[in-house]
């Protein structure tokens, strides 16, 4: 019976530690994702995001008619990409707007990332940065 617990016991570790490890490499760190996104991607249309290592971001969209500028902070929890908002810099129209948006905490989740390619999710939808 002594013998039936003792190998019952180390199958469950065993598993435990197959599972846990499949996890840490499936998903890359958060320490690792961070690194991966740092640098300046381009956006689908008028658009780039600089992601700098030291927890700052700028993103610039240039219409046609007027350019705005988004600045804050940026971090990766548990795979999710947040931005915070802490200045816009926008035309005068939408800047009542956008004043509602300062300090407010954006959450995306990170699809993948590699040298050329930055994918999330927000809203439901994919979006795909390059660079």
């Amino acid at each position: 019976m002594k013998k039936l617990i003792i190998i019952g016991v180390g199958l469950v570790i065993i598993i435990l530690v197959a599972a846990l490890s499949w996890q840490h490499f499936r998903h890359p760190s958060d320490d690792k994702l961070g690194k991966q996104v740092t640098g300046t991607w381009i956006r689908e249309g008028p658009g780039t995001l600089t992601i700098t290592p030291d927890g700052s971001f700028s993103s610039v969209f240039a219409m046609p008619d007027h350019t705005n500028i988004f600045t804050g902070t940026w971090q990766i929890a548990d795979g999710f990409f947040l931005m915070t908002l802490t200045n816009a810099s926008v035309p005068q129209s939408r800047n009542l707007q956008t004043r509602n948006l300062i300090g407010r905490v954006e959450r995306y989740k990170i699809v993948h990332v590699d040298e050329h390619q930055f994918t999330y999710m927000a809203g439901g939808r994919t979006n795909i940065l390059t660079r």
